[in-house]
This record gives C-alpha cells, structure tokens and sequence, in this order.
C-alpha cells in the first residue's frame, strides 16, 4: 500500500496536538490514532514507533517556528527596523500556537539529543552581521555597549516568557483569559520600547 501524504499529514498534526499538551512521555499512540481519526494499525504504518512520530512532529514544529524568522536579521533594513519585525512575528507565532514555548522547552530538557537539532539560534540570528550592527550602534554612540549573547538573551526572553509562564502570572495579575489575551497583545511595543530605552544612549 502506497503512503499518502494528506494521512501523513493528518496524523502529523493530531500528534502535534497530542504532543503538544502531554509531551512524548505521556502521549500514547492510540490516543493520536484516535485524534486523527484512523486506527491504530494505520498509524503505526506511517510512523513505526512513537518516537519515530515524535522526531517527524519536532522537526515539523523547529521548521515552521524558524520559517518566518528566519531571514529578518538578514535584510537590508536599520537594525531597530529588524527588532520590531523579530518581536511582532514571534509573538504572532505564540498566539497561534501558545502551548509551543513550553512543548520546545520540556522536551529539549528532557532529551539534551533535541538540542543538536534546535539550532534555533543559529537558524535566526546570522552572528556576525547581527555582531556588525550592534558594533556599529555602540561605535556611533547610540547605543551602550552590550554583548550579543546580552542582547539575544533579553530580547527572546522579553517575548516568550510570558507564554512559558502564563498560568503563574494570569494568576498573580488576576486576570482571566481575554484579560491576559490583551496583556500578551499589548507587549510587543512594550518590549521594544523597553528594549529600546535600555540600549540607546
């Protein structure tokens, strides 16, 4: 029997929804099955094992989260330009897909092997170039000098840490779901300006 990929697919994206929520641990293969609206046999027949469906899912996940990101730092555009862009699309992705931060988080600290195909850094932010237009700020005096590792660690965690820890903060701000929903719109400009009034001299 000949695979066809619309089932592939099908299958590929019930997982991605199971895995999302219960990780590979606690995912189970008739539970995907079940989601994706085939049986179990058939499933095993395009994926042989969970793990084998699991790796197909991450890789599915890495790509279309590095997808339009992947060339922002690389344009031709001012710098503080490519920030804006950078912190807007991320955040669009999150908001199509929250339960994603957390789903890349957990699993790459329960599986270090996840790390070497992650390359999530490398795929996004071209060092030098990136490197370039940070001296090249600093050398104009526009902006305080800071290191690209200090620069890439604050802008990343301004923007998903607010997904990764959602239920500990809507709880502390009280604030129920369209009140947080609102929140999460609101910090794209706060984070850039926040950004922005720490770099520039």
């Amino acid at each position: 029997m000949a695979k066809d990929i619309s089932t592939e697919q099908k299958i590929a994206e019930a997982a991605e929804r199971v895995f999302m929520v219960k990780g590979i641990a606690g995912a189970r293969m008739q539970e995907i099955a079940d989601a994706a609206g085939i049986n179990k046999a058939l499933l095993h027949y395009y994926f042989r094992s969970k793990e084998k469906l699991f790796d197909h899912v991450f890789d599915q996940v890495f790509n279309e989260f590095v997808g339009g990101l992947r060339t922002i730092f690389d344009e031709d555009e001012p710098i503080e330009s490519q920030i804006r862009t950078f912190i807007r699309k991320y955040l669009e992705i999150f908001d199509l897909k929250p339960d994603m931060p957390l789903f890349i988080q957990t699993e790459i600290y329960r599986n270090p092997a996840l790390q070497k195909r992650f390359t999530f850094l490398e795929s996004v932010f071209p060092e030098e170039k990136l490197r370039n237009a940070i001296q090249a700020k600093i050398d104009a005096g526009e902006w305080h000098p800071i290191r690209v590792s200090d620069f890439l660690t604050n802008l990343i965690a301004l923007s998903v840490y607010p997904y990764l820890a959602r239920p500990m903060l809507q709880k502390a701000f009280g604030m129920d779901d369209p009140g947080y929903e609102q929140y999460l719109k609101e910090r794209e400009e706060f984070v850039f300006e926040f950004l922005m009034r720490g770099l520039r001299t």
